[in-house]
């Protein structure tokens, strides 16, 4: 029992390092892949938000800014996964196979949305939880897994851990969530040090 494919948005560098690095643990103690995903945003879709009133040169110019930013945030996030993988030793392969790997994937569009479309192929998603810095972007990538990605979701803390599931706290309410809830995370409970149940 366990996990054979975490699915890990990653928007940035700054976000996604806590996320990333609890994946990691994860993955290593399951023996899964990790599918590390970059979701850049089109630029285009910003135009019905800015673009009335403002002139062609100004709306390509917003759009050529966009661009710029969206590519910096694509290359800081490639930057981080080749640091963690290499500093964590983790084997980097271009398919998901059985074992301990990773693998990066690229998309476009709204992040809450593909990210959602990927998951559903995946055992496990790991994201950064929100924080007041990226509140709007992360809560929208974590409701939308939630809601419409169909697998367990791992909130990461902002500070990346050294180890996760070692002592489990489960809130039983009888209800029929949280029995699911705890049905998606027998992996960790199977492999926990202790679990308390309130």
């Amino acid at each position: 029992m366990g996990y054979g494919t975490i699915l890990t948005p990653i928007s940035d560098a700054a976000t996604g390092r806590s996320a990333l690095e609890a994946a990691v643990i994860i993955g290593r103690a399951f023996g899964a892949h990790i599918d590390v995903l970059h979701v850049q945003s089109d630029p285009r879709q910003i135009i019905p938000y800015v673009g009335e009133g403002l002139s062609g040169a100004l709306v390509d110019e917003v759009v050529a800014a966009a661009t710029t930013d969206s590519n910096k945030r694509e290359d800081e996030a490639r930057a981080l996964f080749n640091e963690i993988s290499e500093i964590r030793i983790v084997p980097i392969i271009s398919l998901p196979q059985q074992g301990f790997s990773m693998a990066w994937s690229d998309d476009e569009g709204r992040e809450d949305e593909r990210a959602s479309i990927w998951a559903r192929t995946a055992d496990l998603a790991v994201v950064p939880r929100p924080t007041a810095e990226a509140e709007a972007a992360t809560t929208a990538l974590f409701e939308g897994l939630v809601f419409e990605g169909g697998l367990p979701v791992l909130l990461a803390p902002p500070t990346p851990s050294t180890s996760i599931g070692k002592r489990i706290l489960i809130g039983w309410n009888g209800g029929a969530e949280c029995a699911r809830a705890i049905m998606a995370a027998m992996p960790f409970l199977a492999a926990a040090d202790s679990v308390r149940i309130v």
